[in-house]
């Protein structure tokens, strides 16, 4: 109880964090501006399957036998990750222009720039992601709730500041924001548990590249056997 506690909190606090401002943007600029945003933050979320399957993977195996799992592994799995968001959030970024107005109408195309906005935010929650599910498997829940609160905070100072100066983009601004603020702590907790400096845990290294280069190319082989 006492650990799920710790752990729940958070995740209430960050259920506000993904949805507050779209509270604040209906208040501030009116609720057709929430339908051109949602659509921008539904774009952007779509990256965060990636963090959030690793971390769920991540986390058991930490838990189970934290001496193989260790922080050096712990940091491969998060460069290794952040590779791929930010890979993720590059092509985002490319292909916004022409997909936003082909799926939902050319009325949509406001959404590009607040979607733009968010990325740096996204790939930022993603390091956050990998990284707080390691502490938790390391039986430290506790920086769940930390974060999540302190994301809170950033979030409604910024939102309401913000909107009303720059409309949906002020939204997307404030939420980068707060974001990158949640990965600033969350890698400070974990370089002040295992002694790593935060270029070990978030600097993409060479290996890395090697390592995600011949698993796609693995990935591929199997799947035109299948085919």
């Amino acid at each position: 109880v006492n650990y799920g506690v710790k752990t729940q909190l958070g995740s209430i606090f960050q259920i506000f964090n993904l949805r507050l401002d779209m509270f604040f943007v209906n208040h501030f600029v009116g609720v057709s501006s929430v339908g051109i945003y949602s659509i921008a933050v539904a774009a952007g979320e779509l990256l965060w399957y990636i963090p959030t399957a690793t971390g769920n993977i991540l986390f058991p195996m930490v838990s189970d036998n934290s001496k193989k799992y260790d922080d050096k592994y712990i940091s491969s799995v998060c460069r290794k990750t952040t590779i791929l968001i930010a890979s993720g959030a590059l092509a985002t970024l490319l292909t916004s222009w022409f997909l936003i107005p082909l799926l939902f109408g050319e009325k949509f195309i406001p959404s590009i720039k607040p979607l733009v906005i968010l990325l740096p935010g996204i790939i930022a929650i993603g390091i956050h992601k990998v990284l707080i599910f390691a502490l938790m498997g390391k039986g430290h829940p506790q920086y769940m709730s930390y974060s999540g609160l302190i994301t809170l905070v950033f979030t409604i100072i910024l939102d309401i500041i913000l909107i009303p100066l720059m409309g949906i983009s002020g939204a997307a601004l404030a939420s980068t924001l707060s974001y990158i603020i949640c990965a600033i702590c969350t890698t400070y907790w974990f370089i002040k548990m295992s002694k790593l400096n935060w270029a070990e845990i978030i600097i993409p290294k060479k290996e890395d590249l090697i390592y995600l280069w011949n698993y796609g190319n693995r990935v591929a082989k199997n799947f035109l056997s299948v085919v």
